[in-house]
């Protein structure tokens, strides 16, 4: 394109940075710093000079547009400037604060706007901003200013805060500046905590920069962005502040070299070199740099053991307090299988940096090597375990990169049988602690999907087998998962593609593992590990075992010789070894093997697959002695010792031994920290063989554990055989006969014989099929008994009548092999359409259920914050709750409010979190504050604000986050649109602005509250407990927080009732016979419409909302079922309306005009918030969402509509194990006769269960 000027594109932009230049230099008298074409998205950097023309180091970035298209979309103001997502994130994270300025080139005018959340506004596909024609360039010395100053303001502020976001390493440098200069590191703090999620940016802007603040002292501070910048991986950059800081500080110059060296050893050889050379000679670096020397004489990607000087001495004091020294020798340990020497050099590493998570990892990976060796100790894996778990959650709190740290922790774990750990993870929450990006990971995917797998969890297995990609290990895994046998060419076919993949990208870990699977087919692809033997990353007989392996799988006789000789000083060639002699079932060769292997090699997995020999021998007697001998071995590993202790622990239930099973199943439970479904399955056995089923239906209570065999489904009958049922335990019997009705019909039947006895034990006259069993049978045996306990609930009618339907259906089906014959007779049916199937109870997760009690108030919403690990701020910000109930639907809750309010004010009052997120929603709702004498917020709430902020600006530039699913009910991660980005930016700005003109009052311990830790529940539960120790009030959106607040003695109050008290008082003040005395009482009223109107919109509930209010909100969204249809659902407004269904008519009569398509989900939303008002009561709750079936969307509604409004009605009553709704249709349509909107009830009743 050419420019106005007859420039091109590139032309028009670099005339463009003149002529800013010239501006900001001439009338602004600041510092204009071009950046390098490859700063992407910045063009520039400013910095502001004080009166007296010195650089202040108050920066702003400028991303500078140039020529006339940038001026073509004129707005009434200025122009549109358009800009997509990955500049959205990159501004978004960008240390700086961010100027788009517009440069008109043919008047030598610039035009700017702050890049803020405020000035954003999606598009759909993509963003745009509003560049205003009145913000020129050359009068923007104040406002540039003010913004630039910004950081330094905010910093001081949140300084502590910031620290925790950032790297220990870092963290602890800063500490060092901020005793010297703690306004210069509490901005390098911002800038680098702001800047995390672009950390070779930052760096790379504090590089081109180098601001005042941070060359006064140049020596910490660029040790402390050296140090974010590595532990970021932003290996270069790092090395170049090094660089920096070395010249800064002449006594630690060699040293700080020698820091830029290593990030560049595998990164830029020639740069290394050139470091070293520079730190020879300078004092205290002669050891490193004969040790980095070492490093650079072997070629790179050889993995051999360096060659170290010789005549060096590495345990001088100088030496083992190096940390630098120590984790190069851990390497060269490693490098030469010292695995003890490792472990030694690498605990004194970590020794020298506590905090460090790459010492860690280190530590870790040196235990994990000797943990497979013949040196291994009993704790390796554990305490290899424990020191990534504690590398990751670190690494997550700072958000630094997890790739290989996390493929660690996960191999660690899976080697020593802690799949759950696996799981937790591997998996993103709600279900895990993945951050979204791991979970998405394909080898992370793989090792969830095969840990559920192990662990029996089926249908989680399935589902992330649906994800896994195609690579030859994501196919084999799921044909494993989905139970479908790969014929071995296609085996031979996937590893072959894996082998030339892996070798494509020299992935060397990759290439081994396709050429052993490979050998294990018979396939003989040796020679392609030469390369690496020859780069010294795996010994040379490990082609050698290929070979032989190989050859063995296509004929083993002539490959015996061969493979015993290797397996004397080789565990892989004795595993193969043995793994060939039992598939020939030559199982006492194969036991040979295993004592040969064992008393050779020293090591116990040995001895655990002796047992597995003895056991497809079936010499079980011998297989448990064999056990016992192999579980006294206190180095053998945890997998193999749960797969000892499950094998006794079943013969011990089978043999009746309830004792011996107990004992090993209790020694199983210690050692996962979430006992896999299968451990609960078999303690649930042995309680039964002990006569203990009341134990073990708790067990199950507590557990849920899938139900997945036939066995299983035995034992489930016996442990609720004489305990009382819930409705949801005949549901599950319910679902386990149809689970099992042609795998174990005779459990299907017992199963059903049971639900039909529980029914029938409180209502015999419910039974009119008779049947006739063997008296021996064990499940009809379980079944009889289940009616002998005098506390049994009665089944729900509509599951009693599908229990008989399934029944006669499985008798139809499987005959008389069931020992079961039915006779024909009447049978009374209690509905017209029986349920096929009821829904099966699924394992509870403990979010989940806070969030159902919270939605109905029961618990603080800070439950959920303290439950989930997430600052209490953050779960507000996020409305993790999907609402936020802050009004008391109770009257007298709503009386006490009222009347607080009132009281408190113009005295001091305590807020919390929940009330100024409420309150800053609203127009003019931060003036509240000022209603009040003094308003005060304990410290710790503030910070917890602070941090959940910070938290907030980097979900922001996530791909989702926590919310609450109406539809499925439960805690989600939604995929996070560029509204959802901008809304939660706003909101934790909001948030944090509220809180931060408060008095800040310190709260230590919660001594009302004894059973809760501060460090837990202080975030939220501070508040309270300053208002009671204080006598002041308790200002809480949070209903179940101000009804705690009342039981010990606190007056408590909400933001709604505060402003409604406000405008009443306001109209009580007027005086009526000034003029303009009913304007003014209208103006009053119409405001506080504003106000309720603003909370709907929040999602804020069970406020006073009129019909007005609710349709404007209905008209907002477009009458979808969304902020308006939520007071619909719940019980304050069907409680408060004064006539409800009048209102109902309304609304859906404004919906049928214009948008006729949501209507269902209104109805949905009106059941919803009946059945809720009458949850105590089932049958008046099933009544009331009948009624509203049979109301319809009209007067006279169609039949159609009607039996469609029931048919909902059944699904809602299915889904929370109530009755069906045709046994309420009279009472339904006599009520709606009575309230006068039906004319003719037993007409529509008629036409509803006759009509074709």
């Amino acid at each position: 394109m050419v420019g106005a000027a007859g420039l091109d594109r590139e032309g028009t932009g670099r005339l463009g940075v003149s002529i800013l230049n010239t501006l900001v230099v001439r009338d602004l008298r600041w510092v204009f710093r071009e950046q390098a074409t490859s700063d992407a998205g910045i063009d520039a950097h400013v910095e502001a000079r004080d009166s007296a023309g010195r650089q202040t180091g108050r920066l702003i970035a400028l991303q500078i547009k140039a020529g006339p298209s940038f001026f073509g979309e004129r707005t009434a103001d200025g122009w549109v400037f358009r800009f997509d997502e990955a500049h959205f994130h990159l501004w978004l994270g960008h240390a700086l604060p961010v100027l788009i300025v517009l440069v008109d080139i043919e008047t030598q005018r610039g035009y700017w706007q702050q890049f803020t959340p405020g000035t954003v506004e999606p598009t759909g596909k993509g963003y745009k901003i509003v560049v205003p024609e009145r913000q020129c360039v050359s009068d923007a010395a104040d406002e540039w200013d003010h913004i630039a100053s910004g950081i330094e303001r905010d910093s001081r502020t949140r300084y502590e805060q910031l620290l925790t976001v950032l790297p220990p390493s870092t963290a602890a440098i800063l500490a060092e500046l901020h005793d010297s200069a703690p306004g210069d590191a509490a901005v390098l703090a911002a800038h680098l905590a702001d800047g995390r999620s672009q950390p070779t940016e930052t760096c790379r802007a504090l590089l081109s920069m180098a601001p005042i603040w941070l060359i006064r002292d140049a020596a910490r501070a660029w040790r402390a962005v050296a140090s974010f910048g590595v532990e970021h991986g932003a290996m270069a950059v790092g090395s170049e502040a090094f660089e920096r800081a070395a010249a800064a500080d002449p006594e630690r110059e060699g040293r700080l070299l020698l820091a830029a060296v290593l990030p560049l050893l595998d990164l830029d050889r020639d740069r290394a070199h050139q470091l070293v050379d520079r730190a020879a000679g300078l004092p205290g670096t002669e050891l490193v740099v004969a040790l980095i020397r070492a490093i650079l004489a072997q070629p790179s990607g050889n993995a051999a053991p360096w060659e170290l000087p010789s005549g060096l001495d590495l345990d001088v004091p100088a030496a083992r307090s190096d940390h630098a020294v120590q984790a190069i020798l851990t390497r060269h340990a490693l490098r030469s299988h010292e695995w003890d020497a490792a472990v030694v050099r690498a605990t004194r590493a970590l020794e020298l940096d506590r905090d460090g998570s790459d010492a860690m990892e280190l530590l870790a990976e040196a235990l994990l090597h000797r943990s497979l060796s013949t040196c291994a100790h009993a704790d390796d894996l554990q305490r290899a375990g424990e020191l990534m778990r504690h590398a990751v959650e670190q690494r997550h709190r700072w958000a630094g990169a997890t790739d290989g740290y996390l493929d660690k922790l996960l191999e660690i774990h899976v080697l020593s049988g802690d799949l759950d750990v696996v799981l937790r993870y591997a998996l993103a929450a709600p279900h895990g602690v993945a951050r979204i990006e791991e979970a998405e990971r394909p080898d992370v995917r793989r090792h969830a999907a095969e840990a559920a797998h192990e662990l029996g969890q089926h249908d989680l297995a399935v589902a992330l087998a649906e994800q896994l990609g195609d690579a030859p290990a994501d196919q084999l895994l799921a044909a494993r998962i989905n139970d479908t046998a790969l014929p071995r060419d296609d085996q031979i076919r996937l590893w072959t593609a894996a082998l030339d993949e892996a070798e494509a990208t020299d992935d060397f870990t990759g290439i081994l593992r396709a050429v052993e699977n490979l050998s294990g087919l018979g396939v003989d692809a040796a020679a392609r590990l030469d390369p690496l033997v020859r780069r010294s990353l795996i010994s040379a007989d490990v082609p050698q075992r290929i070979t032989v392996v190989a050859a063995a799988v296509r004929e083993l006789d002539p490959a015996l010789p061969s493979l015993r000789g290797l397996s004397k000083t080789n565990a892989n060639a004795a595993l193969m070894l043995i793994r060939e002699l039992r598939a020939a079932h030559r199982y006492d060769e194969a036991l040979d093997a295993c004592d040969a292997a064992y008393h050779s090699l020293h090591r116990p997995i040995f001895l655990a697959y002796r047992v597995q020999v003895l056991q497809e021998a079936d010499r079980l007697g011998q297989a448990e002695q064999a056990a016992h001998i192999a579980l006294a071995d206190g180095h053998l590993g945890h997998v193999e010792r749960a797969r000892l202790l499950r094998f006794l622990a079943l013969r011990a239930i089978h043999s009746g031994d309830g004792a011996a099973a107990e004992r090993h199943t209790g020694t199983l439970l210690t050692l996962t920290t979430d006992p896999p479904a299968d451990v609960i399955w078999l303690r649930v056995a042995a309680e039964l063989v002990q006569l203990r089923p009341n134990r073990a239906a708790a067990l199950l209570h507590d557990h849920h554990p899938s139900v997945l065999t036939p066995t299983h489904g035995h034992w489930w009958l016996q442990a609720f055989a004489t305990e009382p049922w819930t409705d949801q335990d005949a549901s599950q019997a319910y679902a386990l006969a149809s689970q099992f009705r042609d795998k174990a019909p005779n459990l299907a039947r017992a199963l059903l014989m049971a639900i039909i006895e529980r029914a029938t034990a409180e209502r015999p006259e419910l039974l009119d099929v008779h049947t006739h069993s063997d008296p021996d049978d064990d499940h009809a045996a379980a079944a009889r008994r289940s009616t002998t306990s005098a506390a049994a609930a009665a089944v729900p009618d509509e599951l009693y009548a599908a229990a008989f339907q399934a029944l006669d259906g499985l008798i139809a089906r499987h005959g008389d092999d069931l020992g079961a014959r039915k006779f024909d007779g009447p049978i009374e049916t209690l509905a017209d359409e029986i349920t096929a199937t009821v829904q099966s109870t699924a394992d509870p997760r403990i979010a989940t259920d806070l969030i159902r009690a919270i939605r109905l108030g029961r618990l603080p919403l800070g439950m959920l914050a303290t439950g989930l690990r997430l600052p209490y701020g953050l779960v507000l910000i996020q409305r993790a709750a999907g609402v936020q109930i802050a009004a008391a639907a109770d009257d007298g809750q709503h009386d006490l409010d009222h009347q607080a309010a009132r009281d408190a004010l113009n005295r001091p009052v305590v807020v919390d979190a929940s009330a100024l997120m409420v309150s800053s929603q609203l127009p003019g709702g931060t003036d509240l504050a000022g209603r009040f004498s003094i308003v005060h917020l304990p410290a710790v709430s503030r910070a917890d604000i602070l941090q959940s902020v910070i938290h907030a600006r980097s979900n922001a530039a996530s791909v989702g986050s926590l919310g609450w699913d109406d539809e499925r009910q439960q805690l989600v991660f939604h995929p996070m649109t560029p509204a959802d980005r901008l809304q939660l930016l706003r909101r934790a700005a909001a948030l944090e602005a509220s809180s931060c003109d408060l008095v800040f009052d310190r709260v230590v311990n919660l001594p009302d509250f004894g059973d809760f830790d501060p460090e837990l529940f202080g975030s939220w539960l501070a508040p309270l407990q300053l208002a009671k120790t204080k006598q002041w009030s308790f200002w809480s959106d949070d209903v179940a927080l101000r009804q705690l607040a009342r039981s010990v003695g606190v007056p408590a109050f909400s933001t709604a009732a505060l402003t409604e008290e406000l405008t009443s008082i306001a109209i009580e003040l007027d005086d009526p016979t000034r003029p303009g005395s009913d304007d003014r009482i209208r103006d009053l009223t119409d405001r506080q419409h504003q106000l309720v109107r603003a909370m709907v919109a929040d999602y804020v509930v069970d406020v006073p909302a009129s019909l007005d209010d609710l349709l404007a909100q209905a008209q907002a969204d477009e009458w979808q079922p969304a902020a308006s249809a939520v007071l619909l659902t719940r019980p304050a407004w069907w409680a408060w309306a004064d006539t409800p269904f009048a209102d109902l008519r309304a609304i859906y009569q404004h919906v049928s005009e214009h948008r006729p398509e949501a209507l269902i989900g209104w109805q949905y939303a009106a059941m919803e918030g009946l059945s809720l008002a009458f949850s105590d009561d089932p049958n008046e709750a099933v009544l009331w969402m009948t009624t509203i079936a049979l109301y319809g969307f009209a007067p006279d509604p169609p039949t159609e509509d009607v039996k469609a409004g029931l048919s909902r009605v059944a699904e809602l009553a299915a889904a929370r194990h109530l009755p069906g709704p045709r046994q309420f249709l009279s009472a339904a349509a006599y009520l709606l006769h009575r309230m006068g909107y039906l004319t003719d009830p037993a007409t529509i009743v008629t036409s509803v269960l006759f009509e074709a």
